[in-house]
């Protein structure tokens, strides 16, 4: 504000005082907008952190449930394997005591066993 722009009952130090805390303030409110900038930029830095951590975290997580699925379906063909077995246990054991029978008759016939 220019010196002529005063009114008359304003004291000269008054306006000088208006001034200075004028300057001031603009100082402090770029200042604020220079905090406010970079606590955007930090913030927007953990944003970015947390993400690669949770990323990380779902690569890590993704790898175990591949790892529990596999295990899974290796039991499962074992279990299967075995239910196969035992369910057809009475046709196996059928069939090899009927080549042992059959060996055993045959030894019979051409005079190996007594």
């Amino acid at each position: 504000m220019p010196e002529t722009a005063r009114p008359d009952h304003m004291p000269l130090f008054f306006t000088e005082a208006m001034r200075a805390n004028t300057a001031t303030m603009d100082a402090v409110r770029a200042e604020v907008l220079d905090m406010r900038a970079e606590l955007r930029e930090v913030r927007d830095s953990m944003i970015r952190m947390e993400a690669i951590n949770l990323i990380s975290r779902v690569d890590k997580l993704e790898g175990e449930v591949e790892y529990l699925k596999s295990d899974k379906d290796h039991r499962d063909g074992a279990t299967t394997a075995l239910g196969t077995l035992w369910k057809n246990l009475p046709s196996i054991a059928a069939f090899v005591v009927g080549i042992a029978v059959i060996a055993f008759l045959f030894a019979k016939a051409t005079g190996r066993v007594q």
